[in-house]
């Protein structure tokens, strides 16, 4: 009987760092909510706070997408599917958070 290359019995754990970076994905749609339900309360008038929130968005996904592309970089047996979920949203985050900042500074000019 041939031995098939698809089926892996032994133990295979998810990326810890892919792990990570999902938390921050977690950590940073949690501060986004806060962000908009702040800025509706306001009436568009965030001030400094949902900047720095803005901000740690930013450097959360920064981080997210570092620490999911060392997930993927890692040998041995594990599991890398959290990791390209993380390296994909937590990019998607970035760009979603370039166009609010772009978006804010034509309000400006």
């Amino acid at each position: 009987m041939k031995k098939s290359d698809n089926i892996d019995f032994q133990e295979r754990k998810h990326s810890k760092k892919g792990i990570i970076s999902c938390s921050l994905l977690v950590i940073e749609c949690i501060l986004f909510v806060v962000g908009v339900v702040q800025s509706y309360k306001n009436k568009g008038n965030g001030g400094i706070y949902l900047g720095i929130i803005g901000i740690l968005i930013v450097l959360f996904a920064l981080i997210g997408a570092y620490l999911a592309y060392m997930g993927l970089k890692e040998k041995g047996k594990i599991k890398k599917q959290t990791a390209w979920f993380g390296l994909l949203f937590q990019l998607l985050a970035l760009i979603g958070m370039s166009a609010v900042f772009i978006a804010g500074t034509m309000n400006f000019v």
